[in-house]
């Protein structure tokens, strides 16, 4: 069935030399709570013309579809730094950051600051954030339009907008607490553990995963947890209903 769906996936798709297809090896991407694997990215807004951003930097937990976006007045390393560490001063530190191999993220800058607080990081190409992104500048251009004003405006009012921060933290408000296709939960729901059942899961789930990675265990036992862990995930999903796509990459 996988390979049935990567064959209509275009990132799923490789080109080899004289132009035949072939399907990459992909291993998909596994996350069991909120703030295990966070996923970066820039979302390029130079063409709006602001005169105190270019680019916003998008951190979205892979686990939950929870956002959080801020503005950059470049795209150097040090920018990137710096709205990195706002960001993991304001929140609880994931266990793992993952970008793509860029240098703005790939530089001895980030990796001071990961290693000070402990966080570890994988480069690859975070594909389920790429179509946040377009969702943030959808959502956000329909904000801006409330001002009267498109990405094609060439009123001089269009250079000078004064609320973007607003206008940013406004549009991320409203990706966070749309609810998923079958209208069970929202990103901002399962980021804070706002069911208590979700919370009971997460504990469980946490006491599980020490038990199997703290010390060797005989095979009986490992199967004991095993059964263990899956019963939670599914009592998990059965209450964030994380049966998009996204969420189970």
């Amino acid at each position: 069935m996988c390979k049935d769906y990567g064959s209509y996936c275009g990132i799923c798709l490789g080109v080899k030399p004289g132009g035949q297809l072939y399907l990459r090896d992909l291993n998909p991407i596994i996350s069991l709570f909120a703030r295990q694997r966070i996923q970066i990215d820039l979302i390029n807004m130079s063409h709006y013309r602001f005169p105190d951003f270019t680019h916003f930097l998008h951190l979205k937990d892979h686990y939950s579809n929870f956002s959080y976006v801020q503005g950059l007045q470049s795209k150097s390393a040090t920018e990137v730094q710096r709205a990195l560490e706002i960001y993991l001063s304001t929140n609880p530190s994931p266990m793992l950051l993952q970008s793509d191999n860029g240098r703005k993220f790939v530089n001895a800058t980030i990796k001071a600051l990961l290693v000070e607080r402990k966080i570890g990081e994988v480069h690859s190409s975070p594909n389920s954030i790429e179509p946040a992104n377009e969702i943030f500048k959808k959502y956000f251009d329909a904000n801006l339009r409330e001002y009267g004003i498109t990405a094609t405006d060439n009123d001089p009012k269009y250079g000078k907008f004064p609320h973007v921060t607003l206008l940013i933290a406004r549009t991320v408000y409203q990706m966070n607490k749309t609810r998923a296709h079958d209208g069970s939960t929202s990103p901002m729901a399962v980021y804070f553990r706002m069911d208590p059942i979700i919370e009971e899961n997460y504990q469980k789930l946490i006491k599980i995963l020490k038990k199997m990675t703290s010390s060797p265990t005989d095979a009986e036992k490992a199967k004991v947890l095993k059964h263990e862990l899956e019963t939670i995930l599914e009592k998990q999903q059965s209450v964030c209903h994380v049966e998009n796509s996204d969420r189970r990459k």
